[in-house]
């Protein structure tokens, strides 16, 4: 069932907006999008019939966002974090995102990438209720459902939807990559790289490199020469007794002079740049591809992006140490720092697509485009590169801190939005003449709503009845 709220438009500057709902009692607070818990006013109570609904005491979102930091805290199981939190979003959507800024780099692993996996396996264990139906913007948790394939049938001429797991993933790995060249001082033509899994993932990866390259004056057949992919059947090469795809061949190339069986092999014969694993298997890259891009390269470029932790390539710590501090090295699951024994510290970038699906929705909903081309995601990459600092890049980041992400998805969206009204794919008129201040304008906040109707007082001299004269 579709929401029944109407959101009154008033610029998010305000100190209070209000939002008009007809819901009063009992379903106001079961929706998560209007439920304040203790934090309704004791008008609110009064007047969307919540007395007696709830204790007397009313708090402010500061203080409930405090007490769930402190409970948090008292937990050690990262699972059992993962039911608390996302409670909190089934009950109050606001409190979810509020304590989710607060403290989103020690938040996001429970949430998101390597918890949401755990959650996912053990989902039979820990389900409370589906959280479809909420609104129009719905995850779809129970990919089993029906009535959410009848609702993406009904809809999906309406809504621009695009794949955000390898779009975003592609866009994000491509950013790592950007940031290896701002490093090195190495444009990414030059780069040789070798994609460890020839799935969906690494062909979007790569499709979105060659596009990169091209900007760089490299033809597409050049760029594609560049790229080579390893699969649990060997080399992407011709002539290969396995199966080939069709979207496969663009990266499939002539076989080198002496054929790899490994994955090793393959990275001392074809002395790559750059290796990126998308496979999913576990630690594949091994202390001898480690050892193998240290000796063929300067500063070696690992990308480990599998993910749960449990399946990546290898660790943060196996990479720096392995290579003397000299890689350039970026994850899809999170790692902690490493310190090396000579005292250097580096802080391990962790490739998620959470960099970069927010703000690209974000400028795709607010210029009202039409279909999200893959150009859409190459200048999400370079705005995402484009806010790393000097520091940053100097510990060891490939990607702006977490911490931080709020403000670099507003500057994606920035950026995205000037390029689609620059290549004519906005529909949205008239185009909005300062683009910054359009979407600032636009952000949802995670502040409370005024949940009270619109009062107002009659003048006073319409309070009575003149005096009747002779």
């Amino acid at each position: 069932m579709l929401s029944r709220l109407r959101v009154v438009a008033t610029p998010c500057s305000s100190a209070c907006r209000h939002l008009h709902t007809k819901e009063k009692g009992r379903p106001l607070m079961l929706n998560p999008r209007t439920n304040k818990g203790m934090a309704f006013t004791l008008q609110e109570r009064q007047m969307l019939g919540l007395q007696g609904l709830l204790p007397p005491k009313i708090e402010t979102q500061d203080i409930q966002a405090l007490r769930f930091h402190r409970n948090l805290k008292k937990m050690s199981d990262p699972l059992e974090k993962y039911i608390y939190i996302m409670g909190i979003q089934e009950r109050n959507e606001k409190l979810f995102y509020r304590i989710l800024q607060d403290d989103i780099e020690n938040l996001m692993p429970i949430v998101y990438t390597p918890t949401v996996g755990l959650a996912c396996c053990q989902y039979g264990h820990i389900f409370r209720r589906p959280k479809y139906g909420q609104n129009t913007l719905i995850q779809f948790e129970d990919f089993g459902n029906h009535n959410a394939f009848r609702f993406l049938r009904k809809y999906r001429e309406k809504y621009c939807i695009f794949n955000d797991d390898i779009q975003g993933t592609a866009a994000v790995a491509l950013a790592g990559l950007l940031a290896v060249q701002k490093v090195i001082n190495k444009p990414i033509s030059e780069h040789k790289i070798l994609f460890l899994g020839a799935g969906e993932a690494a062909l979007g990866i790569a499709n979105l490199i060659v596009m990169a390259m091209m900007e760089n004056g490299v033809s597409e057949e050049e760029a594609q020469k560049k790229i080579w992919m390893f699969d649990k059947f060997g080399l992407l090469v011709k002539g290969r007794k396995s199966k080939i795809e069709c979207h496969q061949e663009p990266f499939v190339h002539s076989a080198p002079v002496t054929t790899p069986d490994t994955f090793e092999d393959a990275v001392n014969v074809l002395k790559p740049s750059a290796i990126i694993g998308v496979a999913g298997a576990g630690r594949l890259f091994t202390p001898g591809v480690i050892k193998a891009m240290a000796s063929i390269n300067e500063r070696p470029v690992i990308f480990a992006l599998s993910n749960p932790t449990g399946k990546a390539e290898c660790t943060a710590e196996e990479a720096y140490t392995l290579t003397e501090g000299r890689c350039l090295f970026a994850s899809g699951s999170p790692f902690e720092p490493v310190k090396l024994s000579d005292g250097r510290y580096f802080m391990p970038g962790q490739g998620n697509n959470a960099y970069i699906f927010p703000g690209v929705a974000l400028a795709v909903i607010l210029s009202d485009i039409r279909h999200i081309s893959d150009h859409v995601f190459l200048e999400a990459a370079k705005a995402l590169t484009s806010q790393l600092t000097d520091e940053e890049l100097a510990q060891g980041r490939l990607y702006p801190p977490l911490a931080n992400i709020q403000e670099v998805s507003i500057n994606i969206a920035i950026k995205v939005t000037e390029y689609l009204y620059d290549n004519k794919m906005a529909y949205l008129y008239p185009e909005p003449e300062d683009k910054a201040k359009y979407i600032r304008e636009k952000i949802w906040r995670s502040e409370y709503d005024s949940l009270l109707p619109d009062v107002y007082e009659w003048p006073e001299t319409a309070s009575y009845s003149p005096q009747l004269t002779e």
